[in-house]
């Protein structure tokens, strides 16, 4: 009877609506869950055979999670979080050394694992602590480490990195000037100019560090001849010698150096600074924007560019756009630590989704594809200090809440009214 038809299909209507109400509850409770992807319930036709005579279309669903569809993205304040402006996933591991399950994640929301180092890279003694980068659920985050040189390693591996770690400092080579020396006019008055120069070292443990070395140059006046000094070097205690090429200085009627006279062509001073532990070190003083006017009473320095830089240890951490995990240390100095790379799928709502806001790859979303950025990369970015929330629009749930409650009271309507006719037909056979 085409009536039992209808009740069937009634019924499976009545649990398609069910399921639909069960994802529209899963979507609003995650409303606020960063990087939450909506699960869209589908709808689709379902032939349904009651008996061999008859067959009736009923109803059938098939979810699909949005996972391409982007959420807003609002800064947090932390330097670990990290939200991705386009298409890709973080890649996390259930173990810190990678032999785990390999998954996947939009949700920045990262946290600092502590452990100990065997090392001690400052020289204090005490196992360096290090910070392992995992993801609220405990997996580990995965990127590649960068070299000293720059070059990104060829394997995943967890982000970690030691707390206290160093950063050598640079050995002065260069330093430019800009200021000016007063002019002699026959006076015999000499000058003194400081030069700071930053010597990298490391001590008996191995641990790099700088020292600062004060030089001195006394500009001593040469009578008779206008704008001409000689210079005397001379250094700290830890200083053997100091010598300087050239060792006369002269300036024209302008104030300005002549290269032509020092006999050297140029406007660099080689400064060599001999230690008393029998090394040396070149410093090029750069002298084109030194000049001799008259008018000051002492040597006058606007501005003094050192490439020298001393020993710091490790501040802080923060995400470029590309992806890049950089180390802020206390010299000032910022230096790339790992690249968190992108996983992209060929058909990423295929995904399976679990516990935790992560994903684990399928047959059916393809092979992941990891992508390091570059700058000016148009497929996505990195934004860091910022989480990106869910892409669950509340009022279309509700409206889709709405419309589903009134399919389900239909579809039970014919199901109430079937289940009546076939009782009235029961009782009129019986």
């Amino acid at each position: 009877m085409a009536i039992f038809g209808a009740m069937n299909t009634s019924a499976l209507a009545m649990n398609a609506h069910s399921h639909t109400i069960g994802s529209i509850g899963t979507n609003i409770a995650n409303v606020n869950t960063t990087s939450y992807k909506e699960v869209e319930t589908m709808y689709q036709t379902l032939k349904n055979h009651v008996s061999p005579r008859y067959s009736f279309f009923a109803v059938n669903t098939v979810d699909v999670r949005r996972t391409t569809q982007q959420g807003s993205i609002v800064s947090s304040g932390r330097a670990m979080d990290a939200a991705i402006n386009g298409q890709g996933f973080f890649v996390t591991n259930t173990q810190a050394d990678g032999s785990g399950e390999t998954r996947y994640t939009r949700a920045g929301t990262f946290t600092g694992e502590s452990y100990t180092l065997g090392t001690s890279t400052n020289g204090s003694g005490s196992a360096d602590q290090g910070t392992r980068l995992v993801t609220l659920n405990g997996d580990y985050v995965m990127g590649y480490k960068v070299g000293d040189d720059g070059t990104l390693a060829t394997s995943l591996s967890s982000v970690d990195y030691a707390n206290n770690a160093v950063d050598p400092g640079r050995s002065t080579s260069k330093i430019v000037m800009h200021g000016n020396l007063p002019s002699a006019n026959g006076s015999t008055k000499t000058y003194q100019m400081n030069l700071p120069v930053v010597r990298t070292m490391t001590d008996t443990a191995g641990v790099p560090y700088t020292q600062t070395n004060s030089v001195n140059l006394t500009f001593n006046p040469v009578v008779g001849t206008a704008g001409s000094w000689t210079l005397t070097p001379s250094g700290a205690n830890n200083i053997a010698s100091v010598t300087t090429t050239p060792a006369t200085l002269v300036f024209n009627g302008q104030g300005k150096l002549d290269t032509s006279a020092t006999g050297t062509g140029t406007d660099t001073i080689g400064v060599t600074v001999n230690y008393a532990d029998g090394t040396s070190q070149s410093v090029q003083v750069n002298m084109a924007d030194f000049t001799q006017y008259s008018g000051d009473t002492d040597v006058s320095i606007r501005r003094m560019e050192n490439d020298g830089i001393t020993s710091g240890t490790l501040q802080g951490t923060y995400f470029t756009k590309t992806g890049m995990m950089v180390g802020r240390f206390s010299n000032n100095i910022e230096k790339p630590l790992y690249q968190l790379p992108l996983a992209t799928f060929v058909n990423p709502e295929k995904l399976e989704a679990l516990s935790g806001n992560s994903f684990r790859g399928s047959q059916e979303a393809g092979e992941a594809t990891l992508i390091s950025l570059k700058a000016g990369d148009t497929r996505a970015e990195v934004i860091g200090s910022s989480l990106e929330m869910s892409n669950v629009d509340l009022e279309d749930q509700f409206s889709k809440m709405i419309i589903t409650q009134r399919a389900y009271s239909s579809a039970a309507t014919v199901f109430r009214t079937s289940d009546e006719m076939s009782q009235a037909a029961r009782d009129l056979m019986g």
